[in-house]
């Protein structure tokens, strides 16, 4: 399911955080150890919205149904050529203000 592309991204705010899944460890010698958790880095995306309580609503019913689903996400500054499989990380949050909402939602790579 394709995450919604109309809501209003606040670039500014907005994360796109690359994980490579390295996992560093020192050894009892000293050695430095270095395992690989996946093959190519994923990234985790924290996406800041400026909405209105309508699109509130569109973004709660699309969370609703797809909370442990695979979506597909189009991050802004890669274009629209490229696609992300993500899943959501924990239920967006809402900061409401006179007149609008605030939400932070974060989705991981998988």
């Amino acid at each position: 399911m394709l995450y919604p592309t109309d809501l209003p991204i606040i670039a500014e705010q907005s994360r796109k955080l690359p994980r490579s899944g390295l996992m560093p460890v020192r050894a009892s010698n000293g050695a430095l150890k270095t395992r690989s958790m996946y093959p190519i880095d994923k990234h985790d995306f924290e996406i800041v919205h400026w909405l209105s309580a309508s699109e509130l609503e569109t973004l709660r019913e699309f969370y609703n149904e797809n909370r442990t689903d695979n979506v597909t996400f189009i991050w802004p500054a890669d274009g629209y050529n490229y696609l992300y499989t993500c899943r959501f990380a924990d239920r967006p949050e809402e900061d409401w203000r006179p007149g609008y909402v605030i939400v932070r939602v974060s989705l991981m790579e998988v």
